[in-house]
């Protein structure tokens, strides 16, 4: 009875086709992820992890603008193909790369630099065509089953690099290979998927350059209260998720410095999180999004950012003589709630945004915003760093102060969340939310 209720019928070849590709994106970024970052700061150094962080967000913003040129305007699974299949060749190129012995700031650094592309256009490729797939109403009922194939995906991917961590020492060169072949088979799925049926998919309203782009995000975040003060939390998410991932890094460095072992745990660090990620996505996500709604659901990520950063501030218990502890259950408590409602819910959010401008106005939140609070905080947080090389600071004193303003910073996100939560039944009659009458899917007609 609940499945039926979960999935009904002519929902099973599109759930299962997103999911599919979900998973297979998931375990590719997750694992190429742990690689990039462990890899770098074992062989780099964890300070010097800030510069390849601006410059990631920085090409991300670029990546971003040109994909938003295209997705509304040609057919969005065959753009799907194309990125699966590109993003294979630049796995099986950074695999030589290695394997020729590149500089590790250089290969871990243009690693670190597709994983973070990877990882804003993909899944917001996957997203938008989900979308366009699903109802809002079933949005709310399916994008949280959806979410748990990325769980799933992120266990794999996780469990798959911390054993060849611990057991080879080196996981890079067999996993890039990996990572190539698995997405080459999302590229196959997506190509098999589009032959057999004729896709009618929006085009868009606004030009055809890149202002127009950034034009007409900019002006549905402004005009639409709701989407304005969600734009606002998530720059000043990015700046706190960034100051806390930094952190995090730092206390890890500095406690596990043997061959291997800071990839390890890394990586059994992310699969801890999944066991209480499928019951928050299972029972807790559903339920917010029905109760609170999008009305309120925006608020628990800065208030659970707001705690995490107490945390890492006041909870210096030792771990293995270092203060470690704060910064684990912090960041344990952000990836819960990132992944399994936040995520959710602003992907199900934008699904309220008209077809003919759904891909433009996603990918100017999700790819502008985050990083341009990142960005940020590399700015300030390696200004603190600085100071303290030069003893300025000390090191104690700088972590505090970097951690002061994300604390900051969430405070505020947390206070523009209850804006939202006022502005939210005014923003819902404004005319830029009128969509074009509702057309239904020849996916719907897929059973697999």
């Amino acid at each position: 009875m609940w499945k039926r209720q979960l999935l009904l019928p002519g929902e099973f070849g599109r759930v299962g086709l997103l999911a599919f590709l979900l998973f297979t994106n998931t375990l590719v970024l997750e694992s190429s992820e742990v690689i990039a970052t462990s890899g770098f700061v074992s062989q780099v150094g964890v300070d010097q992890i800030l510069v390849v962080w601006a410059t990631v967000m920085l090409v991300a913003m670029v990546t971003s603008s040109l994909y938003a040129l295209v997705v509304d305007r040609i057919d969005r699974v065959w753009l799907g193909v194309a990125l699966f299949c590109g993003a294979s060749l630049v796995y099986l190129g950074l695999y030589a790369l290695f394997v020729a012995g590149a500089p590790s700031f250089f290969a871990y650094g243009l690693l670190a630099i597709f994983t973070e592309q990877q990882w804003t256009l993909l899944p917001l490729l996957i997203w938008t065509l989900a979308n366009d797939l699903f109802s809002v109403a079933a949005a709310k009922r399916l994008f949280p089953l959806l979410s748990a194939s990325v769980l799933i995906g992120g266990v794999v991917g996780n469990a798959l690099v911390a054993a060849l961590g611990q057991w080879l020492g080196a996981a890079t060169h067999l996993l890039l290979v990996l990572n190539g072949v698995l997405l080459l088979l999302g590229a196959v799925a997506l190509a098999v998927i589009r032959l057999r049926v004729t896709l009618n998919l929006p085009s868009a309203e606004a030009g055809d350059h890149l202002r127009d782009m950034v034009k007409e995000g900019f002006e549905f975040v402004r005009e639409v209260p709701a989407y304005r003060f969600l734009a606002l939390i998530m720059i000043l998410m990015g700046f706190a998720l960034n100051t806390i991932q930094y952190q995090f890094l730092v206390d890890l460095a500095a406690h596990f410095t043997g061959p291997g072992q800071l990839q390890t745990f890394y990586g059994l660090f992310k699969i801890a999180s999944v066991p209480v990620l499928l019951v928050i996505q299972a029972f807790l996500t559903p339920w917010l999004l029905k109760q609170p709604g999008f009305k309120g659901i925006f608020a628990v990520m800065p208030g659970s950012m707001f705690l995490a950063l107490l945390l890492m501030l006041f909870w210096l218990a030792p771990v293995g003589g270092l203060m470690l502890t704060g910064a684990i259950i912090g960041n344990y408590l952000i990836r819960l709630v990132l992944t399994g409602i936040d995520q959710p819910a602003r992907q199900a959010f934008q699904g309220m945004i008209p077809d003919q401008r759904r891909g433009r106005v996603s990918t100017f939140m999700e790819g502008y915003l985050y990083p341009a609070g990142s960005i940020l905080s590399c700015l300030v947080t390696g200004g603190v760093v600085l100071l303290m090389q030069q003893g300025w600071l000390a090191p104690l004193v700088g972590r505090s102060l970097y951690l002061a303003v994300a604390t900051i910073s969430a405070l505020v996100a947390l206070m523009l969340a209850r804006q939202l939560y006022l502005s939210y039944d005014q923003s819902m009659l404004n005319w830029r939310l009128k969509r074009r009458q509702h057309r239904r899917s020849v996916l719907d007609q897929l059973e697999f």
